[in-house]
């Protein structure tokens, strides 16, 4: 076996684990490494910068745990910023996993803003943010594309409340705000396809100035919003959080996880490399062949970061292979996250509108019907029509309601998906070509000498992926050369997705170190305290018992199969 096909054989074991082990060296030795701040991230900060005090900048944040390590950095960076600049922020969380976290991070930003900070040689002043002065919570409403719509009309439709309980009319800052017409910006933070619904049925039906932090998962698919100018700003993963940052001249979890996404990127680029080295080397041999070519924390609270880091551990034993701990990590997480979600619902829904607490404990319910919202009653019916999907003799009646709530949804959706995605889109396409940006003419753009090269490149390249796709003539001539180059920009586009993707991963795994260093090991490790040394060694001893537990099973398991295999031949 030669090298070549050494290269085709490696265990992908041996790379997760020495990407492990550059990540963690990078980690271990903290250094900076320069950032190169794109426009679209740069626009961002220059429309909040330059906005006058006491204009309100609109934040969902809609996103959950399981995207945090990249779009928390933005969250402190924006919001912090807004505080400096004496701006309001208005705050909802569309992801149901997401508000407990958004007030965290509230409080979080607020207790920064005490201290006295200079940024980018201007000084400013500690003071104390006040909820409901300087920013308002909303919360959480299932449903985004049905919140959005009722947002546009007023805020107080799907939110009466705060998320702590206050109704809206009695905060100072929301006097006089009704709707997106009273916010300067919206800048959606989002882990889910909620960037999609505040696209198409928040600035396609609205039109407030938008801009979005995403994943690097999502990043590339939304550049195209961005040349149409239906979108003012984009920030891509860590990477744009870590650029924020650096504009905002706040360093932050970002800054100190990029070079770990360097060194990273560099490894992974490396095997690529080997991969397809090895991958052209043996496919030639084979055509040879054949004839041609520290912490501060409660001890209850490190119990919970203790349960956390398990699972932590847990997770990551799936890249030697399933077993049973990564499958109990698993399930816990889906399980709970339904049961969680179900409570939400049942008191966002259910509760405000139909159920009303009898008693103070909250042992007995009743139905009740609010006399000035009669019509509350109709969804309680069309909801009591679905849960006849149940039954083999009953089951048609839960067509009604489904196909209304399709009805409604295709009525809402269609329009305004074809002004965001298809109208706009043709709208940026059709625009005319500025040969005044090319370079060798007389009056190109020195900032942006191939502005107009691009513009064409992308017209070309639309027009010809869209003529790989057109089957009903052969794929030869002129057609078939349209359809080679417009092969080539979608393995672009898919090449560029695929490099913001493994951004995101490097991005959760640094999160995840950061949590085991700075959110439990150094509580672990702090010697003064004798309940974290306790609650260290009750976790490293449960791990070396699950760790002998596992082997056991591993070794009964081949030493059945033998026996099995056995009864089987001779049967």
């Amino acid at each position: 076996m030669n090298i070549f096909d050494k290269m085709m054989l490696i265990d992908r074991r041996w790379v997760f684990l020495f990407l492990v082990v550059v990540a963690v060296t990078a980690y271990v030795f903290p250094h900076q490494i320069p950032i190169l701040i794109e426009a679209e991230v740069r626009s961002i900060h220059g429309f909040i910068d330059t906005l006058p005090k006491g204009s309100i900048v609109f934040v969902p944040m809609d996103y959950d745990p399981g995207s945090m390590a990249e779009l928390h950095p933005m969250t402190y960076a924006i919001i912090e910023q807004c505080w400096r600049r004496e701006l309001k922020v208005l705050v909802t969380a569309l992801s149901q996993n997401g508000p407990g976290m958004a007030d965290q991070a509230l409080r979080d930003i607020a207790d920064s803003l005490r201290l006295d900070r200079t940024y980018n040689g201007e000084f400013f002043e500690g003071r104390e943010i006040v909820n409901g002065v300087d920013y308002a919570f909303l919360g959480y409403k299932p449903y985004p594309a049905m919140v959005i719509l009722a947002l546009g009309q007023d805020f107080r439709l799907p939110f009466p409340l705060d998320y702590y309980g206050t109704p809206l009319d009695s905060l100072p800052m929301m006097q006089g705000v009704s709707n997106f017409d009273d916010v300067a910006c919206a800048v959606n933070i989002s882990g889910t396809n909620a960037t999609d619904y505040w696209i198409s049925y928040g600035q396609a039906r609205f039109n407030f100035p938008l801009a979005i932090g995403v994943t690097g998962v999502s990043t590339a698919q939304y550049y195209p919003y961005y040349g149409s100018g239906q979108l003012f700003g984009i920030m891509g993963g860590m990477l744009g959080a870590a650029q924020y940052e650096a504009l905002a001249d706040n360093p932050g979890l970002a800054r100190s996880g990029m070079p770990i996404q360097l060194y990273a990127h560099l490894v992974i680029i490396a095997f690529v490399i080997m991969g397809n080295i090895g991958y052209f080397a043996t496919r030639r041999a084979r055509k040879r062949a054949a004839g041609g070519g520290r912490s501060t924390m409660e001890f209850t609270t490190f119990l919970w970061a203790t349960f956390a880091a398990f699972l932590t551990l847990a997770t990551f034993s799936f890249l030697y292979k399933d077993n049973p701990l990564y499958r109990f990590a698993e399930s816990l997480v889906v399980g709970a996250t339904t049961g969680y979600f179900a409570i939400i619902l049942w008191h966002n829904g259910l509760i405000p509108k139909l159920v009303y607490e009898r008693l103070d404990d909250g042992h007995w319910y009743y139905f009740w019907l609010d006399a000035s919202r009669p019509y509350y009653l109709i969804p309680a019916i069309l909801g009591i029509m679905i849960w006849t999907r149940f039954s083999k003799k009953y089951s048609w009646i839960s067509r009604w309601p489904l196909a209304l709530y399709i009805g409604i949804g295709a009525g809402a959706a269609i329009p305004l998906e074809m002004k965001a995605r298809v109208n706009e889109q043709l709208s940026a396409m059709m625009r005319e070509i500025d040969w005044s940006n090319f370079v060798g003419h007389g009056g190109f753009n020195l900032i942006d000498p191939f502005s107009g090269l691009s513009q064409l490149i992308v017209f070309a390249g639309a027009v010809c992926a869209l003529v790989y796709f057109f089957f009903s003539k052969a794929h030869t001539g002129a057609l078939g050369g349209m359809a080679k180059f417009g092969i080539w920009i979608l393995m672009i586009g898919f090449g560029a997705s695929f490099g913001f993707t493994v951004m995101a991963r490097i991005s959760l795994f640094i999160n995840r170190v950061q949590f085991m260093d700075t959110g439990w090991s150094q509580a672990a490790w702090d010697t003064t305290n004798p309940n974290y040394h306790a609650g260290f060694q009750i976790f490293f001893w449960l791990i070396v018992l699950l760790v002998v537990a596992y082997t056991i099973f591993e070794i009964v398991k081949h030493v059945k199969r033998p026996k099995e295999a056995d009864q089987v031949e001779s049967g």
